[in-house]
Order: C-alpha cells, then structure tokens, then sequence
C-alpha cells in the first residue's frame, strides 16, 4: 500500500496526508472491528513537520469522498475528514467560487494527545486529485460489514 494516500492541500501550501498501512484488526469480518485501519499522518505547516500512526476508519474515508465531491459540485459549503476518536479532524469550507480552506486539528493521541490546530488551502483543481486518492483507498480498503448488525 505504499503509493496508497490522500493529500490534503496544496503543494504551494501546508499539506496532510493520511496514508493507510493495513487494518488494524487483521482478519475481523464484522462492521465494528473490521474497518479500524492504521494510518501514518503526516504533516507539513508553515515551519512544523512532523508524523505519527492514527487509528482511522474505513468509512471515515468514503464519507470524506463523498463530502469531496459535493463540495467539487457546488464550489462551496461544508464538509470534511473527522475520524471518531479525534486523530484527525479537517473542517472543509468552500468560498463558493472554487478555493477550499481546511482547518485541521491533529493529535498523537486518541482523544488525549498532543494537539496540532493548522490550516490547508487548496482550489477546484486539486480536487480531481483527492477524489481519485480517496476512491484508490476504498478500493484497497472497501467498509466491511452494516453497522446494525
């Protein structure tokens, strides 16, 4: 899964990348267990660099697809990545004529480490990009299993 990620932002500007490695519980068949997928972020703002491993959702990625798509059709509104145990939150906001800003907190922790608050910028041009990004990791990490059961 080396050249399986998702780049956020420009390259003018700060970028993340969340770059998914293999489930974390290998071989779990159910909706709950099954989709937690350790991840490498990585981060690039102004002068901060920095890296660690998140424990992110299969689904978490399908529905920043989807959100990515929506905001490509209308230029503006809101949407984002926000995973369920507060590793990586970006609020996306579109201005309405085609330029995107994310606020991003990320953390070394679940819910409790290290807060990193940073901003990306990027237009409608990049988002073709992140689409098929995001479709390549459904691909490799399809959502298993129904969440009723």
């Amino acid at each position: 899964m080396d050249d399986t990620k998702i780049v956020i932002g420009s390259a003018s500007s700060a970028q993340i990348i969340l770059a998914p490695r293999h489930r974390t519980h290998v071989g779990a068949t159910d909706y709950w267990d099954g989709n937690w997928v350790n991840c490498t972020v990585s981060v690039r703002a102004g002068g901060f660099r920095g890296e660690y491993i998140a424990s992110l959702r299969a689904e978490e990625f399908t529905a920043f697809r989807a959100d990515l798509e929506r905001l490509h059709r209308d230029l503006g509104g809101a949407g984002g990545f926000h995973s369920m145990e507060e590793w990586v939150d970006i609020a996306v906001s579109g201005d309405g004529r085609g330029h995107f800003k994310g606020l991003c907190r990320l953390r070394d922790e679940a819910g409790i480490g290290n807060l990193l608050e940073c901003e990306v910028d990027f237009d409608q041009t990049d988002v073709p990009q992140m689409v098929e990004e995001l479709r390549r990791i459904e691909r490799v990490l399809p959502v298993i299993g129904d969440p009723a059961g």
